[in-house]
């Protein structure tokens, strides 16, 4: 079986709007902050800025766990600060902040999805799906007991080759290629498996990384008859 597929960690909802009370804590200055930004950034941040506010960024994710988003943002040197309760959200919004002065707020839809705020810069909140997805695949990959090769991509990816170590392994046999794209997005090349196994995978990945497939695309080996060896090529 052949096929491409395509999956997306976002949500094809509007990101829900921010709360005035992360909107202030993104763009307020603290004394550390102000001599974090002499140190590092002050020339940039004053022509890029001003005297103006920073706009705000929002995304909406269809991740509904934030403890694994949290985690990704404490690889990335993110520390996490207070929550504060507002009267605007049922659940308090999670801040981090990095030593270098960035920002990203997480707030719960009334749905129970994700939103990821930030100030200035979108590609912060870029860089953290991306982190996550690439932690969640590395996960999933060893929790079905495959070997696991990994490889920045030219693009800004990273790339990752995942085979069956023991026949015990739920994915004995499959051989597969994950390409994770520096907004967090996936690419998933599933070789040497049977029937409508390589969906199974591709699904199996999407959930683990709190994504959807999007496309796929089957070639002429998806008719095969099970038994046969298959090759599929997924896009998540």
């Amino acid at each position: 079986m052949s096929n491409t597929s395509e999956v997306t960690p976002y949500s094809a909802t509007p990101a829900g709007a921010v709360s005035a009370g992360v909107a202030s804590w993104l763009n307020e200055e603290t004394p550390r902050d102000r001599a974090v930004r002499r140190r590092l950034i002050a020339t940039r941040r004053r022509e890029a800025l001003g005297n103006a506010t920073a706009p705000i960024h929002s995304v909406s994710l269809r991740l509904r766990d934030k403890e694994t988003l949290l985690s990704s943002a404490e690889v990335m040197g993110f520390d996490q600060e207070p929550v504060r309760a507002t009267a605007e959200r049922r659940e308090a919004a999670l801040l981090l902040r990095k030593p270098t002065g960035e920002r990203l707020a997480i707030e719960r839809t009334a749905d129970g999805a994700l939103t990821v705020h930030t100030a200035g810069d979108r590609q912060h909140i870029l860089d953290l799906v991306r982190q996550h997805t690439v932690d969640q695949t590395l996960a999933h990959f060893q929790g079905q007991r495959m070997r696991v090769e990994a490889a920045e991509s030219p693009t800004g990816g990273v790339q990752f080759r995942a085979s069956a170590q023991t026949a015990q392994s739920s994915s004995a046999g499959a051989q597969v290629q994950t390409e994770v794209y520096a907004d967090g997005s996936l690419c998933v090349d599933v070789g040497n498996v049977r029937g409508g196994r390589c969906l199974e995978i591709v699904n199996g990945l999407a959930a683990a990384v709190g994504g959807e497939v999007t496309a796929t695309d089957f070639k002429e080996a998806w008719f095969e008859r099970p038994g046969e060896a298959t090759r599929t090529r997924e896009r998540v």
